[in-house]
């Protein structure tokens, strides 16, 4: 990688060669790459556009370009231009790894990972490689592997930015909360501005209770704003302030549901953000309305499913509150590992309490059914880990 003055001295070079033959596609392939350095991914497509309006067949232009399109969310222009370069010259971890990104943008994580292992044989050190497969695993449900294999990319490269806050999100999502502040803490050393790290040390202090609620406000008020568009921090500001007990809450989640109602074609994520805060403003018929929704569209979403139930619970609904409960937890048996399985249960527990808590769900016969459900379902998962002390009972505390 150049850095910022070596970058600036190739641009001119480039720029002089291209001044003397602007039609010399080698150099506006060169170029397209020095301009990737410099963060110029604009000006570097138009230049791996020229390139290849110059020489279909540059293979440095087609590697170059695949990657731009990847990141512009072009994933299927992105494969394409990463197989014809693999048509034409030997494969390379860059272009597979990129190949892999992409076909996860489409969530295919099985294909991802077929390229992203030819990835890895062909350079064990490309930690990039790495985390794309961790990131396919993580999306299969396959924490545990996911884990190992994104240890391995921090072997390579202790430092990497991408691999230390993927580490952290599968921590939060196996419900290792406290263990995630390690690698964000990481992060944020080398990034304070960085506000997706601001954004996850506050979904996992969110999730150690009362006691660290005030700090989980204050980092998802940092990534708010660094990044006031996205919505997940804004959400995680409301929900620590629901966490805080503090009547702003209310107003912060009426303002999530506006700005999800204004979107036309809301996609998953927006809908799961709007039942969540329908639900904490006490509008359950609502909120169970949008997971029912969700799940129709998206069936393989457990963490909906437990929502689903949680807000059937406080609509009144306890018989079929049960069963959406006892639903989300064989979809969760059947759809990932133990470590995964354990994320979820425990995050279910964790706002079944806090709905009976706030009298946001009853106290009554059906939620005490739901509470031993949740109980045995994590006591099953240790026993079948073979490893008890794995995660121990009241890692996340009210």
């Amino acid at each position: 990688m150049l850095d910022a003055r070596d970058a600036d001295e190739a641009l001119r070079e480039v720029n002089r060669a291209l001044e003397l033959n602007p039609n010399y596609d080698v150099a506006c392939a060169l170029k397209a790459a020095v301009l990737i350095e410099r963060g110029d991914r604009e000006e570097a497509l138009d230049a791996a556009n020229r390139a290849l309006e110059l020489d279909p067949e540059n293979t440095e232009a087609l590697s170059v370009r695949a990657e731009l399109l990847r990141f512009f969310g072009r994933a299927e222009e992105a494969i394409a231009d990463s197989n014809a370069f693999l048509g034409l010259a030997a494969p390379n971890s860059f272009v597979l790894s990129t190949k892999g990104r992409a076909l996860l943008a489409l969530n295919l994580p099985e294909e991802a990972i077929k390229a992203l292992d030819k990835a890895i044989e062909l350079d064990p050190g490309y930690t990039f490689a790495y985390t794309a497969k961790a990131d396919a695993l993580g999306l299969l449900g396959r924490h545990e592997e996911a884990l190992q294999v994104i240890d391995s990319g921090l072997a390579v490269d202790p430092g990497d930015m991408w691999a230390l806050g993927t580490k952290a999100r599968a921590l939060c999502e196996i419900g290792d909360f406290r263990a995630a502040l390690g690698p964000l803490g990481l992060k944020l050393e080398a990034a304070p501005e960085d506000a997706w790290a601001h954004g996850m040390r506050g979904w996992a202090l969110l999730h150690l209770g009362r006691d660290e609620a005030m700090a989980a406000r204050g980092s998802y008020d940092r990534a708010h704003q660094l990044e006031p568009d996205a919505i997940s921090w804004q959400l995680g500001h409301a929900d620590a302030l629901h966490l805080l007990r503090e009547d702003a809450a209310q107003e912060a989640y009426q303002a999530v549901v506006d700005r999800m109602r204004s979107i036309s074609a809301p996609d998953k994520v927006a809908l799961r953000t709007l039942g969540w805060a329908l639900f904490r403003l006490g509008k359950v018929e609502e909120a169970f309305r949008v997971f029912t929704k969700l799940i129709l569209a998206h069936p393989a979403e457990v963490e909906t499913r437990f929502d689903l139930g949680l807000s059937l619970l406080a609509a009144g609904h306890g018989e079929t509150s049960v069963v959406e409960y006892e639903r989300a937890c064989a979809a969760a048996e059947a759809r990932t590992d133990r470590r995964r399985r354990y994320g979820l249960l425990v995050v279910a527990s964790f706002d079944l309490e806090d709905a009976i808590e706030v009298g946001a769900a009853p106290s009554d016969g059906a939620s005490q059914q739901v509470r031993s459900l949740l109980a045995e379902q994590i006591r099953l998962t240790f026993e079948r880990a073979g490893n008890d002390d794995a995660y121990p009972a009241g890692k996340v505390r009210r």
